[in-house]
C-alpha cells in the first residue's frame, strides 16, 4: 500500500506536547540522514504532477513526479529525488495558536542547527492563506549548510506548520518546484478533502 493510500485511510494520533511535536517536525526536515549537497545538473523535461489528498489533516497539494512523499508520525513529509530539498506539513494545534506554534518551531531548529542564523521574516502564502514566515541559514552536525524556512498559520479549524529544508545552493528548478507545492496547497475542515488514491494523472 502506497504512503499516500495509508496516509488517506489512517487518522493521526493526537497529538503530544506541542514542543515534541515540533521538534520531530524539524528534525524530518532538517536532520533527515538522506538530505544531499546541491543538485546535480537536471535535463530540462516536463514532468507531470500528483495530487496528495490528506483528509485527517485537512490539507491537499500537488507535488511533481519523482518525488518521494510519505508520513511520518503526525506529518507530510516531500523529499526531491537527489534529497536536497524536503518539505513537512502538519497541523499540530487547534486554530488560533500561530505563534505558540511559530515559536516552538523556531526553538527547535535553532536546537538543530549550529551558527544558525536569520535570514529574514516576512509575511507569505501557503496556497491562499495569509502565513508567517522566517528563513534560517546554518550547519548540520555532519557540517552540512542548509537553509530551513518555515511558514505558520491558521485556518478556522487547525494551525499549520511547514517546514522547507534545502542545500545551501539549490537548483532553480527544485526551488520553483518547492514554490508550486506552497502555492498548491488547499486547506479546508479536516476530513473535508475527498480521500482518493494517487493513480498519478
Amino acid at each position: 500500500m502506497s504512503a499516500i493510500r495509508r496516509l488517506v485511510q489512517e487518522r493521526p494520533r493526537v497529538a503530544g506536547a506541542l514542543l515534541l511535536v515540533a521538534a520531530a517536525l524539524v528534525a524530518l526536515a532538517v536532520l533527515v540522514p538522506g538530505l544531499g549537497g546541491d543538485d546535480e545538473p537536471v535535463r530540462a523535461q516536463e514532468e507531470g504532477l500528483r495530487q496528495a489528498f490528506v483528509p485527517p489533516l485537512g490539507l491537499s497539494l500537488l507535488y511533481p513526479e519523482g518525488w518521494d512523499v510519505r508520513t511520518a508520525g503526525e506529518t507530510l513529509r516531500l523529499t526531491s529525488p537527489e534529497k536536497s530539498v524536503t518539505a513537512t506539513f502538519a497541523a499540530p494545534e487547534a486554530a488560533g495558536r500561530t505563534d505558540d506554534v511559530r515559536r516552538a518551531l523556531e526553538r527547535s531548529v535553532r536546537e538543530a542547527l549550529e551558527d544558525e542564523d536569520v535570514l529574514r521574516r516576512a509575511q507569505g502564502r501557503l496556497g491562499t492563506e495569509a502565513v508567517d514566515t522566517v528563513e534560517f541559514s546554518g550547519r548540520r552536525e555532519s557540517g552540512l549548510k542548509v537553509r530551513v524556512l518555515l511558514l505558520t498559520g491558521a485556518t478556522a479549524w487547525r494551525t499549520y506548520g511547514v517546514t522547507v529544508t534545502t542545500a545551501r545552493r539549490p537548483s532553480r528548478r527544485r526551488l520553483a518546484e518547492v514554490a508550486g507545492i506552497l502555492a498548491s496547497v488547499e486547506l479546508q475542515r479536516p476530513e473535508a478533502v475527498r480521500a482518493e488514491p494517487d493513480d498519478g494523472r
